[in-house]
């Protein structure tokens, strides 16, 4: 892909993996993302009512798909490898996590509680987008936020985060941050022992923060989708800092910092993929092959590329800024 700043000699090389006839069940799988594992292959949650989460061998394009016991329709959001091999996922439809088996390769369904009176209702619980904790431990966003012990197989539910979007830890999990996708747009994060929770209010009113990042180094990025910003907020002074997108409408959406230091999110109603370095604060853009990019989260790999699903295309796939 070209950059569509003329003034700038960036370039990035982009590949993306179509969905083969051979590999995928159906031409609409909607593939929300895809997250590499300790053995170097990726796993990629099918979002709807394919109820399947599948597991990718990026050299040869091969994918392994695994049915979820359930038959109504799931809406699998996110999927996590976890360190013991294991990969934990969401099931938005049923506000239930699901569990595959590095061994069996066969996947438990763990149920939570809805509010009485909506049971079956998104509004009486769902489950959106989840991080594994260092410690075992399953942290879901969506109302309201979960965490789940896989011990005692028992849900705690976060009723001071009644409504929440993304989720982030540092690799240590001393704190989990989330983005609320509200009309105030407010960060936090709470602590997963005392459960302790603390809000931090952007600059920038009805922001609507959607993805968010956490770094070792007390640094808190996310994207601010209705403002078309992104932003910084350092948690050791507590303060703020925003960068304006180009554009009628910016819109990010997915949404990652490499290890350069660059933030890197997708437009979704530009089609474009974006990088911000903070440093200079100058923004260049690459325009996609097609149109309706529909990418949801960045999930870096261990070789520094950025890999995304595209659910409107039916695609994953991976970026990276070739020097």
């Amino acid at each position: 892909m070209r950059p569509s700043s003329s003034n700038s000699c960036a370039s990035a090389t982009h590949r993306s993996v179509d969905s083969p006839s051979l590999s995928w069940s159906t031409r609409s799988s909607f593939p929300w993302t895809a997250t590499e594992d300790k053995d170097g292959k990726y796993w990629i949650p099918f979002y709807g009512a394919n109820n399947k989460i599948a597991r990718m061998d990026a050299e040869t394009g091969a994918v392994e798909e695994f049915r979820t016991p359930s038959t109504n329709t799931a809406s699998i959001h996110s999927a996590q490898p976890a360190p013991d091999g294991s990969v934990w996922f969401t099931m938005q439809a049923q506000n239930k996590i699901g569990r595959w088996d590095p061994v069996t390769k066969q996947i438990t369904e763990f149920q939570d509680k809805y509010k009485p009176g909506k049971e079956g209702l998104l509004s009486g619980g769902s489950k959106h987008t989840l991080r594994v904790l260092p410690n075992g431990e399953v942290w879901s966003t969506g109302g309201p936020m979960t965490k789940f012990d896989p011990v005692t197989k028992e849900f705690t539910q976060v009723d001071a985060i009644p409504s929440v979007y993304g989720i982030a830890t540092d690799k240590f999990g001393a704190r989990v941050w989330f983005a609320e996708f509200t009309p105030t747009g407010v960060i936090g994060y709470t602590d997963p022992k005392t459960m302790e929770v603390k809000r931090y209010s952007p600059p920038t009113r009805n922001a609507r923060a959607r993805r968010i990042q956490a770094f070792d180094d007390g640094s808190v990025w996310f994207a601010e989708f209705t403002a078309g910003k992104l932003a910084k907020f350092d948690s050791k002074t507590e303060q703020f800092q925003e960068w304006q997108l180009p554009g009628p409408m910016p819109t990010p959406y997915a949404f990652h910092v490499d290890a350069r230091g660059q933030a890197w999110y997708s437009s979704e109603s530009q089609d474009t993929i974006g990088r911000l370095d903070p440093a200079s604060g100058k923004v260049v853009e690459f325009p996609l092959p097609w149109s309706e990019n529909t990418m949801r989260e960045f999930m870096i790999d261990s070789k520094g590329r950025m890999w995304f699903g595209s659910p409107a295309n039916n695609k994953v796939g991976y970026f990276y800024l070739a020097d």
